[in-house]
């Protein structure tokens, strides 16, 4: 997935959609825009607390996911813009 997508998807994710965090966490983890570590330090979690969320076991709370989803996405415009 392109990083532009990868933006597109992560807008139009639904931050009351399990299912759509964890594949927006996943396709952010395996197309190797951040690595574990990096998204941990960006959001303030722990890495066992990323794994569960790219693997899909559990997810923060909708509000939180708001605060994630925005952190993505500058970090992918700001690598974008480099």
């Amino acid at each position: 997935m392109k990083r532009e997508e990868l933006i597109l998807k992560i807008k139009q994710a639904s931050r009351h959609n399990d299912k759509e965090f964890q594949e927006v966490i996943a396709a952010i983890l395996n197309g190797g825009f951040l690595r574990e570590s990096e998204l941990a330090h960006e959001v303030g979690a722990s890495l066992p607390t990323i794994y569960r969320w790219r693997d899909g076991i559990n997810a923060p709370h909708p509000l939180m996911r708001l605060h994630i989803f925005k952190c993505l996405i500058k970090k992918l415009q700001e690598a974008e813009s480099k």
